[in-house]
Order: structure tokens, then sequence, then C-alpha cells
């Protein structure tokens, strides 16, 4: 159900079905694409920005939009399997879906999970907006913000084609979220052990420009350029919370009350492996080299901040019991916050 911002009130839907659908629409990435753009219109908030005030639910995060950012902001997640990026995407892309509303006077992208290169085609050129959200995964990435520096023909200098690419990242933040790259490897294991047995997961390892190979690396430095990419340790919750803020920011869009970790829960299909079968697993991956690359990187990682007075007067929420809707933010500040 697509809900407009006239509407004020606890109608929840739910996150199982709405991830079927996303599902099905990833899998036929055209159909994604043409019933789902990831250029959207929505409207301003009727009600006054109201004071900011510190929200403590535990295992929520609150993530502020704040009043008076008014300079262009993009966003580029590059997400690395396993190293939650669902906890800091999704929500995002479920809140498009409910505010979507056609002739509003607020537009944004905001792309959902883009996991192929077919899909990255369609998009590259999508008009330009005062701000966006692109997620990437498993893809390359770097045609999306960077116009060819040194087209065919071009008689520019070697310090133009260098001044021309980094004048395409003005205004955005190219970012990535990082986890132990051990712990990573046995985790993607553990995800693709629900979907296959220990026959294919075998085979998945042992096969040519494995999924399991490096992933890490591939995605810093085979996906589009390291220098632009600033990693985020999975831990810094203040940083990730700064970026998705400043995002919200810009876009004029609601703040987001999320539960902390919200791919989890009692969805999740069994692993169909022992325990021994996933160490095995792991050991036949590091013993092919697939932890190599990830554990010599230079994460170097980055912090990031945002601040403000007065905070957007909606919240999207995100509850742990699977249900997501639209709250007015005074409700937060309540003591005790009015949720139910």
């Amino acid at each position: 159900m697509y809900l407009d911002m006239e509407w004020l009130g606890y109608h929840w839907d739910n996150v199982k079905e709405f991830r079927e659908y996303y599902k099905l629409a990833k899998k036929y990435n055209k159909l994604y694409i043409k019933s789902s753009s990831p250029l959207f219109h929505y409207q301003s908030p009727k009600d006054e920005y109201i004071d900011f005030q510190e929200v403590n639910i535990p295992e929520y995060d609150f993530i502020p939009s704040y009043e008076g950012m008014e300079d262009p902001f993009h966003l580029l997640f590059v997400h690395i399997p396993k190293c939650g990026g669902t906890t800091f995407e999704q929500p995002l892309d479920i809140m498009k879906h409910h505010l979507i509303k056609e002739g509003g006077d607020q537009k944004t992208i905001i792309t959902g999970k883009l996991a192929n290169q077919e899909v990255v085609d369609l998009i590259k050129d999508i008009e330009d907006t005062h701000s966006s959200f692109y997620c990437i995964h498993n893809t390359e990435w770097e045609s999306l913000f960077k116009a060819d520096p040194c087209p065919p023909g071009s008689d520019k200098t070697l310090s133009e084609i260098i001044a021309t690419y980094h004048s395409n990242y003005k205004n955005q933040v190219v970012f990535s979220i990082i986890r132990n790259p051990k712990d990573r490897l046995l985790s993607y294991i553990k995800h693709k052990a629900r979907k296959w047995d220990n026959e294919e997961i075998v085979k998945n390892i042992d096969a040519k420009n494995s999924l399991f190979d490096n992933s890490m690396h591939k995605h810093l430095f085979e996906y589009g350029s390291r220098d632009e990419i600033n990693c985020i340790d999975i831990n810094d919750t203040k940083s990730l919370i700064a970026l998705k803020s400043t995002y919200l920011s810009s876009a004029k869009l609601p703040n987001i009350l999320q539960s902390s970790r919200f791919n989890e829960g009692n969805t999740k299909r069994p692993i169909k492996i022992t325990e021994k079968q996933i160490e095995e697993a792991l050991y036949r991956c590091i013993a092919k080299g697939y932890l190599e690359k990830d554990e010599n990187i230079d994460f170097d990682y980055k912090k990031f901040i945002s601040e403000g007075e007065k905070v957007h007067p909606l919240t999207f929420v995100v509850s742990k019991d699977e249900r997501y809707g639209i709250i007015p933010t005074k409700a937060l500040f309540q003591n005790p916050p009015l949720l139910q």
C-alpha cells in the first residue's frame, strides 16, 4: 500500500511480504526498473520541523532528518555481502514505496539493491536530482556517477583528465561497510547454506570466478575506484547513522527509526548443512586463497558526523516485529515513546 504524507496514524504493513515482492522484482530486472522507478516524487511536510531530542529505545536506531541542509548530497553504497548492508539500505527502499506521491513537490532517487550490470545500465541516464541513494551489490558501479574523463577523440591533457575525474565526485560520498574478512566469509557460507546443500556449496567454492573468492577485494578494487570509497567499520554505528542522516536531510525525507539488526529474525530459512560441513567449507575457501587479498586490505576507516537543531515532523518506523509505518515524530519524544 502506498501512503501519502498527509496521512498520520498507526497503519502497519508487513516487511516479510515486501521482501518477497522485492526479491521477485529483482529477479526480473527490467520489470523492476519499469514498475518501481528509482526516481520518485513525494510531498514536503505540511508541519514545521520540531526541536531535536535524543531517542533512546533499546535495540533501535533513530536516524534524524535535519532541517536546513540545502546542499546537494549523493550517496553511493558499495554493498559487500554479509557486512550489515541490508540494515542500512532496505529501510530506505521500503520507505520510498510508502511515500510515493505522483506530482509531489520533492523528488529523489533510491535505487534499492542493484545487483547486476544490466540494471546499472538501465539507470545510468536517469534524471538528475538534488539528492540520491544508490546501492551497488556484486557489480561495477563507477559508471553511474562518473562521466568519461577522456572520451574518444579527446585532446585533454593528463591534468585536465584528472580534474574532470575528481569533479564528478563533488557532493558525493561513496562508502562501504566493512567487517572482519574471516567472519564475513563464514557468514556468507552460512547464508548460502540456507539455499544450497553441501554438494552445491562445494561446487560453487570450486567454480571459476567463485562468489566466495575475496569478495571484499573485488568490491573495493575491481568494481570501481578504491580511492573514492570510504570504508566504515560495521560497529561504527555513529558514522553509519550520520551518512544516512545527511542523505535524509538533503532529500527532506522523514526521520527513520529502525531495528538495529534489520536482517535478523525467525523468517530465515534453516541451514541445510552441518556445523562440521560449514567448517570444512570455510577451510576449503582458505586453502584456495579466498581470504588472502581480503585480509591484506588497508581499510583506512573513515568517520562521519551529522548534526542539527530541528528534525522532520514525521518518522518512518521499521519495527522489530516486521511491521512498518509513519508516525508523528513528537510521539517518539514522549516519555515513554508512543509506538503502540
